[in-house]
């Protein structure tokens, strides 16, 4: 059955990013010799005059315009890379001004002007100015990079463009394609799991979730692979109306060092036909991303008063949360630290009370009637709980006084 080739589009500045190609341009990859995994290919455009100006490295009797490479089916995930060639023609240098590129899926990861004699000249794809200048027939080494987790829509016709600018007054432009038809068996519902706060003492528990791309795909999850120690990982396999779905549900324990956590969990796959995959090439990754933080935090972290007039009423809020659900605390006592202790009040109110006048969320309000004095102003709250856990949450205050 003929299977459409996925083509990613990197296009010049001012057109779209990785866009659609044209059905017609549709082929097997297997038939098509461009697709097959030669270090360098090229295909036709507008010839231009032949005398001189940047060549494609093999090009003869006709300029090609276009340079052109198939990496073919690849797997979603994969940084692909590819070296264009082409020769300076001139008598005279020929300077890479820009290599523009639309699609952030893909970038120039190194330019190399190579003189007859065999010098080279290492180029700068992030120069603000020339790149690189190629000598009088000297060879240009561009090198591509494509990362193919970044494309949006796998299984799709797409064709990505580079757009080459020099001095040359002959090629004042070329344009560079690549073609890829990135396979995803599996989509992962997020592949970043976001945590966010986790409290020390309570842990917390995530889930994400894996569909197959085609429901009749003969593809399967097999298992976890490997987990961060420590982090209990559960994969149980169920069904949507899409088709069979895998839920992967992800704990971060009690007791897990403060700080942020930054771990993967890797599951292991079939191949595309279904039979195990001892390399591992079509194994799929989960983020997991979050901070481990006191069980009751005090938001914001840090009270900014900004600027106020030495002679006016000032006044700022913090609202005091239990992080771990169902756990509730009482402020037992307050009080203010440094510049700002002479000059503010504090009060605080519980606004979820239970019986006992114990709450998850307390609002505290730091204020003064003025006479700050002018300067910089730096102060602390100091809030003592009767949570055993947590017994004292702190926030600095900080501010301009005018």
């Amino acid at each position: 059955m003929h299977r459409p080739l996925f083509v990613v589009t990197v296009l010049a500045l001012g057109l779209g990013a990785c866009s659609q190609a044209p059905s017609e341009s549709a082929g097997d990859p297997a038939s098509d010799p461009s697709a097959a995994a030669a270090e360098h290919g090229h295909d036709h455009g507008s010839p231009a005059d032949p005398s001189g100006g940047l060549w494609f490295a093999g090009d003869t009797d006709e300029r090609h315009m276009i340079g052109h490479h198939s990496f073919g089916e690849v797997r979603v995930g994969r940084i692909l890379v590819h070296t264009f060639l082409l020769e300076n023609r001139d008598a005279a240098p020929i300077a890479i001004q820009s290599v523009q590129a639309a699609c952030h899926c893909t970038r120039v990861a190194r330019l190399v002007a190579v003189t007859p004699e065999g010098q080279e000249i290492e180029g700068d794809p992030l120069a603000e100015g020339d790149l690189v200048r190629v000598p009088p027939g000297a060879r240009l080494e561009l090198e591509v990079r494509m990362d193919t987790a970044l494309l949006q829509v796998p299984e799709r016709e797409r064709v990505s463009i580079l757009r080459v600018r020099t001095d040359s007054e002959v090629t004042p432009f070329l344009n560079l394609e690549l073609h890829v038809k990135p396979l995803q068996l599996f989509r992962v519902n997020p592949v970043q799991v976001e945590l966010g706060e986790i409290p020390v003492h309570g842990g917390k528990t995530e889930v994400t979730r894996i569909f197959k791309s085609d429901r009749a795909s003969p593809a399967r999850v097999v298992g976890v692979a490997s987990a961060p120690e420590g982090i209990a990982v559960e994969l149980s396999e169920g069904s949507s109306p899409s088709g069979p779905m895998w839920t992967l549900t992800m704990t971060v324990p009690p007791g897990w060092r403060r700080g942020v956590l930054q771990e993967q969990v890797h599951i292991e796959t079939t191949d595309a036909e279904g039979e195990p995959d001892p390399s591992g090439d079509w194994n799929l990754t989960v983020n997991l991303i979050g901070s481990v933080v006191d069980d009751v935090r005090l938001y914001p972290p840090t009270l900014n008063l900004r600027q106020v007039e030495a002679d006016e009423p000032w006044r700022v809020e913090g609202m005091l949360r239990a992080l771990i659900p169902g756990a509730r605390m009482r402020i037992v006592e307050a009080q203010l630290e440094g510049d700002i202790a002479q000059y503010g009040r504090i009060e605080s109110e519980v606004l979820d009370a239970d019986a006992s006048e114990r709450g998850t969320v307390w609002r505290v309000v730091v204020s003064g009637d003025g006479g700050l004095p002018p300067g910089r102003l730096d102060g602390r709250l100091r809030l003592t709980l009767d949570d055993s856990q947590t017994p004292e949450v702190s926030a600095s205050i900080t501010g301009w006084v005018r």
